[in-house]
């Protein structure tokens, strides 16, 4: 429809204006032959009595020249033949061309039955005093001609050859030169709720007026030629053609005789300062129900109403249905469209059905459904091409009581929100459960904090949150959220967003919040390609017994940057949710992270990380990023979750310590740590378990499969303990282990002053290499050092190399026992410029290997440094060229262990120190130090216990 088809014809421009000053009553039947019906109008004082006509069937015919009434005058139909009660309807029209101006009163006597008809195509102007007292309904029209059931026509602009039918009336017909009908200044007795008031006119303006009818139709069709239907006047939809309210109280009220329906239509309806409403009562009203091309819903300054449209329920009886077609719709200056159940109702709000091409909601406009007590609010259902909502406009479902909110069904190519609201609530009064809030879409945008939620600050249950669409963006501290807020409350609801492409940007967030005993809802997000940039998915647990809801991610790409987050938290006894990640490809940057905390007595959430069905995961972690689950705080008490991450490629690095890790800063327990990829690197990067508090907490075990681990530029893994509780344990299932340069480490420690376990470091594997600096160990500072294992198939080879710093594998302990180092069944140990050390002030740092070759390097410091006992069963040689290296097996374990140094049990240093002179190297007598020649070799041994 082109927008140059609306517009307001001269003829309203002239009923618009105003009545006339000092109107004048004037009725005058038709008289010629072929007009007139047998009409007579009688004056007497200010009333003017209409009697006579022609009756057919059921139906009585009037026909009049002129007819207006004057101010406070009276136009009174009789029928004087005493069959008055058996007319169904009294029509009349109005031949003359003149406009009816009425200001006076249109009344019945003696036709209780009747329905009053009154066309007149040139106009009708209703005044200030204007009243309607008629039992049934009145229409009041300016169209050509009124059509019967039967075919039947009675016309007004060519009157001869009309047909008095016996039939119902059933259409008006429209030729296109129709005038307007204006209601200027009506007050309260203009019509009452036992007459259904039907208008149909080119336009129609109702001007400072108020009346409540009890049932309505208004249409207003410009220049169209058509008929419009009696029982269904919204038939067609009209390309012209103006219905405005200004400054005007309108609504309608079933009763005994009327449903309380409201029916209109035009090309365009304007609201200004208005109210326009289906009111229930005792009985529930009927419904309303709008055809119409633009719909426009405005305030002005200094209006007398704030603009409405809608229904109510102040009653038993519920209110009406709104139901909106519409091309375009405007909202704006606070209007509202609505229906409420009003404080004391016992009856429910309506539900809201709205379907239109553009939807405009701005400057604090709304589309809300309330209900308080033990009655519902409605559902809201709006389809549209394209939804903008700006300036604080709002859709809202809310429940006051015990009654449920209503549900909120969006359907629209595109949705556009910069500020404003989309929400199901339950406010704290409330102990019935919020709505659920469902939007499918092409496209939503949500911009400058805008918001679509459901919120439950009461005792029942929060609402779902569901929104499908092809790309979904927010910006500028923007949400979607599901919230339990009270102290009482049930449990918020679940969140679901399904999109091709997602975007959560600046400040935005995806979240379920609980504060109380309520659980929060599940948030699940599925999206192909999913950016969090400076944004968050946070499930929330802010106080309380309820728990955090779980966080499930399923994606294609996930992008994290911008210190962008996967949180879930707990502040209270309620665990933090589950993060479970299910993705092809995952990138964290900048000071990102995928986090689960507690900051109380709750536990934090695990974190599971794992390929989506159809293919491999490949994840980055740079800049800063991390994924953790840790206690925070120093009220804190809960444990930590776990980390478990399952993966193609595991990347972390190479700036700002990115990390994987758990911890706890007070008691509890900092949460294992789980990894399987085919390869593994730290590049400067850490995956950690901590315990970082003085007093008490145990850190956490790492369990990491892969077939290659490359560990460089200061990279780690490692389990610390700062407290007595034993640091955990590392366990690695690899193929291939290369830690390259200073700082990069292996290692399990107990770094507390006052005892305590350092953990064990157990390294299952096909290839290690340990150069440059890079190091295994465990350490104790005053407790029992962990022991470490390398377990090797026979294939198996060991690589131990440096040049200004040397590839280490070493147990340390303070006053506590030393750990064992066991290096099992590799094929070769190559040792260049490499140390193994099992050092500790008390015994039990001890070194066993066993291998087919332990080789040195002839040309770079090799160092076996062992506190306690070294077992060794090996060939054993350097890497002088020469033959190849004779069978030089040590001895067996019985043997060694009878071989004592003459050291004292505390501060004796026993080491094994091997510096070939020649090609081959071996031992000779299992007791004390011994020296032998093989092949012109010289090599000094020290095999100690302590």
């Amino acid at each position: 429809m082109r927008h140059a088809a609306i517009g307001m014809g001269a003829g309203a421009l002239v009923l618009l204006s105003a009545i006339p000053a000092g109107a004048q009553t004037a009725i005058t039947p038709d008289a010629p032959p072929a007009l007139t019906t047998g009409t007579t109008a009688t004056t007497t004082g200010t009333t003017t009595v209409i009697d006579g006509g022609r009756r057919v069937g059921d139906n009585l015919f009037h026909s009049f020249a002129r007819f207006s009434l004057g101010t406070g005058d009276t136009a009174l139909w009789v029928r004087s033949g005493g069959d008055g009660g058996s007319i169904a309807n009294v029509i009349n029209r109005i031949t003359g061309g003149s406009i009816s101006t009425i200001d006076g009163t249109i009344a019945t006597q003696g036709l209780d039955r009747a329905n009053f008809f009154f066309i007149n195509p040139a106009g009708i102007i209703f005044g200030a005093n204007a009243s309607v007292a008629v039992p049934n309904a009145a229409y009041f029209s300016t169209a050509s001609s009124l059509r019967f059931a039967d075919g039947g026509v009675f016309g007004v602009t060519t009157p001869g050859g009309s047909s008095f039918s016996m039939a119902a009336p059933a259409a008006f017909g429209f030729l296109g030169a129709q005038g307007d009908i204006s209601i200027v200044g009506a007050g309260d007795g203009f019509v009452g709720a036992d007459t259904g008031l039907s208008l149909s006119a080119a336009n129609i303006s109702i001007d400072r007026s108020t009346f409540v009818p009890g049932a309505l139709d208004l249409v207003a069709l410009g220049t169209a030629s058509a008929e419009v239907a009696l029982d269904q006047p919204l038939a067609a939809r009209f390309t012209s053609g103006n219905l405005s309210f200004t400054d005007s109280f309108v609504s309608v009220q079933p009763s005994a005789s009327q449903s309380g329906r409201v029916r209109a239509a035009a090309a365009r309806m304007t609201l200004t300062s208005s109210i326009f409403a289906s009111d229930s009562n005792d009985r529930s009203a009927a419904g309303l129900h709008l055809l119409v091309g633009d719909l426009i819903l405005r305030g002005s300054a200094g209006g007398a109403n704030q603009t409405y449209l809608g229904s109510f329920a102040p009653g038993i009886g519920n209110a009406a249905v709104v139901d909106i077609d519409a091309l375009r719709i405007m909202m704006s200056d606070t209007s509202q469209i609505s229906s409420q159940a009003l404080p004391g109702a016992m009856g429910n709000a309506g539900d809201i059905r709205i379907r239109t091409g553009s939807l405009l909601i701005a400057t604090d406009a709304s589309i809300v459904s309330s209900a308080y007590g033990n009655s519902r609010s409605g559902s809201i259902d709006i389809a549209a091409d394209s939804i903008a909502i700006t300036s604080g406009g709002m859709i809202d479902s809310t429940t006051f009581g015990a009654g449920n909110g209503g549900d909120l069904l969006i359907d629209t190519g595109s949705l556009t929100m910069n500020g404003g609201l989309i929400a199901s609530e339950a406010e704290s009064s409330a102990t019935g459960d919020a709505g659920t809030v469902s939007i499918l879409a092409k496209t939503v945008a949500l911009d400058h904090g805008a918001r679509i939620t459901s919120s439950n600050l009461g005792a029942g249950y929060g609402g779902y949150v569901g929104v499908a669409a092809d790309t979904i963006e927010l910006r500028n501290g923007s949400s979607i959220a599901a919230d339990s807020i009270g102290g009482q409350s049930s449990g918020a609801g679940e969140v679901g967003i399904y999109a091709k492409t997602l975007r959560i940007l600046s400040g935005s967030e995806i979240s379920s919040v609980t504060e109380g005993s309520g659980q929060g809802g599940t948030l699940v997000v599925n999206a192909d390609h999913l950016l969090i940039d400076d944004g968050a998915l946070n499930s929330a647990a802010l106080g309380g017994t309820g728990a955090a809801g779980i966080i499930v991610v399923q994606a294609g790409d996930l992008t994290l940057r911008n210190t962008g987050e996967i949180a879930t938290s707990t502040r209270g006894s309620g665990i933090a949710g589950l993060i479970q990640i299910s993705a092809h490809s995952i990138d964290l940057s900048s000071g990102s992270r995928i986090s689960s905390e507690t900051f109380s007595t709750g536990r934090a959430g695990d974190i599971l990380i794992e390929p989506s069905g159809d293919g491999p995961l490949d994840i980055a972690i740079t800049g800063g990023a991390r994924i953790t689950s840790a206690q925070t705080g120093a009220a804190a008490t809960g444990d930590a979750g776990s980390v478990s991450i399952e993966a193609n490629r595991l990347y972390l690095g190479p700036a700002d310590a990115p990390s994987i890790s758990t911890s706890v800063a007070n008691t509890g327990f900092a949460g294992e740590i789980a990894i399987k990829a085919k390869s593994l690197v730290l590049d400067g990067a850490e995956i950690a378990s901590a315990a970082t508090g003085a007093v008490a907490g145990t850190a956490g075990g790492i369990d990491i499969t892969a077939d290659t681990i490359e560990i460089v530029n200061g990279g780690r893994i490692e389990s610390t303990s700062f407290n007595p509780d034993p640091a955990g344990a590392i366990l690695l299932t690899v193929g291939t282990l290369i830690a390259r340069g200073a700082g990069s480490e292996i290692t399990s420690e107990n770094l507390s002053d006052r005892g305590g376990l350092a953990g064990g470091i157990l390294i299952d594997a096909g290839r290690v290499e340990l150069r440059d600096g890079a190091a295994i160990s465990t350490n104790s500072i005053a407790g029992p050092a962990g022991d470490i294992t390398l377990l090797m198939p026979r294939t198996g080879t060991l690589l131990l190399r440096g040049a200004a710093q040397s590839g280490v594998i070493t147990t340390s302990s303070g006053p506590g026992t030393g750990g064992i180092i066991t290096i099992a069944s590799p094929y070769l140990i190559l040792s260049d410029g490499g140390q193994i050390l099992a050092l500790g002030e008390a015994f039990g740092a001890d070194v066993l290997i066993q291998s087919d070759f332990y080789i040195r390097s002839s040309d770079r410091l090799n160092l076996l440094s062992v506190d306690g006992l070294l077992l060794v069963d090996s060939q054993v040689g350097d890497l002088s060229t020469g033959a190849a290296p004779v069978d030089l097996s040590f001895l067996d374990a019985s043997s060694v262990l009878r071989g004592q140094c003459a050291a004292t049990r505390r501060g004796g240093t026993n080491q094994l120190n091997l510096r070939p002179t020649g090609p081959y190297a071996g031992i000779a007598a299992p007791d004390g130090a011994a020296a032998s020649t093989v092949a012109g070799a010289l090599t000094s041994w020290t095999v100690c216990k302590q």
